[in-house]
Formats: structure tokens, C-alpha cells, sequence
């Protein structure tokens, strides 16, 4: 088995996702020089390796999307080297991920089956742009109704901490129902304290009671839900219906609206 071996004065680590990567420096005595979280930003990720650009070396684990930073390596003439040549049994751990079910395609194809042959609205989500765009191109050709924005621990519902773009597809049509929210993740009060099962299910009970504020993000993809669905007349309809619904209207009472509009598509 054969290891990249090469000493070098400066170290860079980068677990990198589609919108962010996490980033650790160290130099030859193993001492962390810097160790933060960056949007994939080629601008802001080269004047944070400025300073440790003397004999540098990057490595990066990512399955798909690590091209990019393979290609800045090279123009900025900074050493790359991927895990499969760093440490071949590590690279090979990691590929069992596939073999044990954990992200692939065949996930991305089985969120498409649509048990209601087009009468419910599909609530699709991927983790990185090139899967949102092959689904965004995929809703355009077929026409099918769907929901498409970025996941959340591999789901379809909005990051509470800070809201995705969310689009609408029908018919061939494509229309932004909500941007992607700018600016740092915030911090949401009430949030459960892990993702396991137990944790979310008594904060979903909570939600639901009243005794644990939705986030607003939420709020927002209920909105879509109620007007893709055909429950208001337009956007604006549904926005004020969730923000009473959730509570978002302050002491407004709960009540619920019938449907302003004959249904395009059943809810799902």
C-alpha cells in the first residue's frame, strides 16, 4: 500500500459539502493555526491559506464536488492531494459508505416516485447544487409538480436556522416562491438539543402544542405547501395563513381558511 509521505511545513485539512467546507491548518508540530468553517468562496478560502502559503499542502474529503478546489490547487500552484492518495484506508472506509446505503443516486431516484401518477406535489431536496440543478432540470422536462430546495440532514424541510431557496415546479413552469436567506446562520431559540429520533419527536409534540416557537424557515415552506397545493389563491394568502397557523402573528387567534381556489394538484 503506498501512503503520500512528503513532509511539508504547513498542513491543511477540508471537509467539504457543496455550500461550506471546514477547514484546519496545522503546522509541522501538529499545532492548530487555524481551525473555522467557510462558505465555498475561492476568494475567502485563498486569503485564509495566505499566510500559509510557504510550502502548503491541502487535502480534502468529498465525494462529488471537490473538483473545484483540485483546479484552484493547481492555478494557485498550492500541493493537492486526495484522501485516496493520502491514506488509502481511509479512502476505502469511506467508500463503504456507498455499499451501506448512505448517499447515492438511487436515493435521489427513489424521492421521485410519485405513488399519485401527478396528482400529489413532490417535496424534493439535495444536499448539493449539481443534484438541485439535475432535479431542477428534471421537474422542467417531465412537468411534474414538486417542491425543490436544499436538505437538512438529507430531508426536505427548510433549515430552521436559516431559510434555503425554495422554487415550485408545475407544468414545465419554474417560479422562486422564496431567495435564500443572506447572511451568518442565527441562532434559533428552542431548537431541540440533537437529531436523534426521541429529541425531534418531542420537539415536533411541542411545536404542535403550542409550547415551542416554529421557526420561521418553517413557516415559510408551510406557506408553499398551502399555496402549491391549492389551498389559497396566491402567495401572499398563504404566507398570512401560515404566520397564523404557527403563532408568527403574536397573540392572532388560530383558524384555519378554506380553499380560495380550485386544487392544481392534490396535497400530499
Amino acid at each position: 500500500m503506498r501512503f503520500y509521505t512528503r513532509q511539508h511545513v504547513h498542513y491543511c485539512g477540508i471537509d467539504l459539502h457543496a455550500r461550506s467546507l471546514y477547514l484546519c491548518i496545522l503546522d509541522q508540530e501538529g499545532t492548530v493555526l487555524v481551525h473555522r468553517k467557510l462558505p465555498c468562496d475561492r476568494e475567502k478560502l485563498l486569503k485564509t491559506l495566505t499566510p500559509y502559503r510557504e510550502d502548503l499542502v491541502v487535502a480534502v474529503e468529498c465525494l462529488f464536488c471537490w473538483y473545484w478546489l483540485a483546479d484552484l490547487c493547481a492555478k494557485e500552484q498550492i500541493a493537492f492531494v486526495p484522501v485516496a492518495a493520502l491514506c488509502p484506508g481511509l479512502a476505502s472506509l469511506l467508500a463503504v459508505r456507498n455499499r451501506l446505503g448512505v448517499r447515492n443516486s438511487a436515493h435521489v431516484v427513489a424521492k421521485l416516485l410519485d405513488p399519485f401518477n401527478g396528482d400529489g406535489v413532490l417535496l424534493a431536496s439535495a444536499s448539493t447544487q449539481m443534484y438541485l440543478d439535475k432535479l431542477a432540470a428534471f421537474f422542467s422536462a417531465t412537468g411534474a409538480p414538486a417542491l425543490l430546495l436544499a436538505s437538512t440532514e438529507g430531508e426536505p424541510f427548510a433549515n430552521p436556522r436559516r431559510r434555503p431557496r425554495i422554487e415550485y415546479f408545475a407544468d414545465g413552469e419554474r417560479a422562486v416562491l422564496f431567495e435564500e436567506e443572506a447572511g451568518p446562520v442565527k441562532p434559533v431559540a428552542g431548537l431541540p438539543g440533537s437529531i436523534d429520533a426521541h429529541a425531534t419527536a418531542d420537539w415536533i409534540r411541542s411545536a404542535l402544542a403550542g409550547e415551542a416557537p416554529i421557526p420561521h424557515p418553517l413557516v415559510n415552506q408551510l406557506a408553499c405547501c398551502l399555496f402549491i397545493s391549492g389551498y389559497t389563491e396566491d402567495m401572499n394568502q398563504a404566507k398570512a395563513i401560515a404566520a397564523v397557523e404557527a403563532g408568527s402573528l403574536g397573540t392572532v387567534s388560530r383558524r384555519r381558511t378554506g380553499p380560495g381556489r380550485p386544487a392544481r394538484v392534490a396535497p400530499r
